[in-house]
């Protein structure tokens, strides 16, 4: 779910710290990618939140024993877009919500393959679930449950505290997803 017109571009204040000196003789846009095991969806937007270009490819989940291929689903993907969008790369900065992401290992090994690639100045990876939270309520309170094929509940208080339920995958437990789903009907 990536749609430039919510995104204040500052996914969990990564962007707010400010380019690095190198990064200001950059480009001014940033990217933003959503993947999931179906696809792999790519924005550029400009300094003003105004998307330029998007691109879609195949999917690209995290996977720490095979980083690139998620880097390599994601790579294409913003390059896709920069294309459409006449933007020479690298951009300014690059947020990847992944599935898989939320296993440190996964999103780490991601995030070195795409250092390598030369997409953007900063790069951070996080889950899918981040990137449609932070779509939906950008830096409010809110609730968001998603039933798919596994299940999660994220909300953010009044404080700014994220409060997390499920999303632990199939062995932990992952009641009212599509896996769950069909283990019940199959019971």
């Amino acid at each position: 779910m990536v749609r430039a017109g919510r995104c204040d571009c500052d996914a969990g204040g990564w962007l707010s710290r400010g380019p690095t000196p190198r990064a200001t003789r950059m480009s001014g846009y940033v990217a933003g990618v959503d993947g999931g095991g179906t696809r792999t969806r790519a924005v550029i937007v400009d300094d003003t939140g105004a998307e330029i270009a998007r691109a879609e490819r195949e999917g690209a989940v995290a996977n720490a024993a095979a980083p690139h291929e998620a880097a390599d689903a994601v790579t294409s993907a913003v390059r896709a877009a920069a294309v459409e969008g006449g933007v020479k790369l690298p951009v300014r900065a690059l947020w990847v919500g992944l599935a898989g992401a939320g296993r440190e290992a996964a999103r780490d090994a991601v995030t070195d393959a795409l250092s390598r690639v030369g997409l953007a100045e900063a790069i951070e990876v996080g889950t899918d679930v981040e990137a449609a939270f932070h779509d939906a309520f950008g830096k409010g309170t809110g609730v968001m449950l998603i039933a798919g094929t596994g299940s999660i509940a994220w909300a953010r208080d009044e404080r700014g505290v994220m409060h997390r339920v499920g999303g632990w995958g199939q062995d932990v437990g992952d009641e009212g997803s599509g896996y769950w789903l069909v283990m019940e009907a199959l019971r």
